[in-house]
């Protein structure tokens, strides 16, 4: 039941029923617990979601654990915790067999995300491993998520003309796969850039699609994230009242995320690209 409440994104149902199933002493706990970590943190519930995650990693078999350290790194990347996460990265690499490529590829994809905004030189090189590990099994929702994070790179670096040619690749990969959280992440790379080119009607165009998007696989932050970035756009376009009502949906949000953390965190707040 749990499973199936998760394949229609009814998020909050689904919690209900893995932690009745951990209750009633579920074959599966490791698996059950997973669950919810990942549906915390689409929720922003990101306390419960380590709790959930550090619970798994205690009872799961030792081939899970790559993916465990995995789940735990890009949960520090959402708090800000660029070291915190690094290491859970490192640990997953170690973990990981030779021949698997795709988990290779992910785990680099997420760990470039984590370096992005401090380390530019070492996320283009772990972006660009990604690429070539996501080309050879040929992974269509990995080659999406590679090029919209050179896209993000190259526009940190003024390069607007890669970052334009890589992000629409990320989009037309992303509309060929199944996950939509793969599709927000790639409309949202590609608004930034159109944004940076002074192109604001279109950066809104693809940030209202993204969000209609993330509004419907339930992820709260990246709500929070893309309707902050709306606001930006709809001012900078002169329409106050429509930047002013994403604004406050954002904040809202922004602060539920905060008190489930026990207090402010700024970085929760910073949240743009991913």
């Amino acid at each position: 039941a749990g499973e199936r409440a998760r394949r229609v994104y009814a998020n909050r149902e689904a919690i209900g029923y893995f932690e009745q199933a951990l209750a009633l002493g579920a074959d599966d706990i490791c698996g059950a617990r997973i669950h919810l970590g990942d549906l915390h943190t689409l929720m922003g519930e990101y306390s419960r979601a380590e709790e959930a995650y550090s619970a798994a990693l205690t009872c799961c078999p030792p081939a899970q654990r790559a993916d465990l350290e995995h789940r735990l790194g890009r949960l520090c990347a959402r708090l800000g915790d660029t070291r915190a996460a690094t290491a859970h990265f490192a640990a997953s690499q170690s973990l990981l067999a030779s021949d698997e490529v795709l988990q290779r590829a992910e785990l680099l994809i997420d760990w470039s995300l984590a370096l992005a905004r401090t380390q530019d030189d070492a996320a283009t090189d772990l972006a660009q491993q990604a690429l070539a590990a996501a080309e050879a099994v040929g992974d269509v929702a990995q080659l999406a998520r590679s090029q919209a994070l050179l896209a993000l790179l190259a526009r940190r670096r003024s390069g607007l003309d890669a970052a334009r040619e890589a992000g629409e690749a990320g989009v037309a990969a992303a509309r060929r796969q199944q996950d939509p959280a793969v599709l927000v992440a790639a409309l949202n790379s590609l608004a930034l850039v159109y944004a940076e080119r002074g192109d604001h009607t279109t950066a809104i165009e693809l940030i209202e699609e993204a969000l209609s998007h993330a509004l419907r696989i339930g992820d709260r932050h990246r709500e929070a994230a893309l309707r902050n970035t709306l606001a930006d756009l709809h001012h900078a376009c002169g329409q106050t009242e429509q930047a002013m009502a994403q604004l406050k949906q954002a904040v809202v949000i922004f602060a539920e995320i905060g008190d489930d953390l026990g207090g402010e965190n700024a970085e929760i707040w910073m949240l743009r690209e991913w």
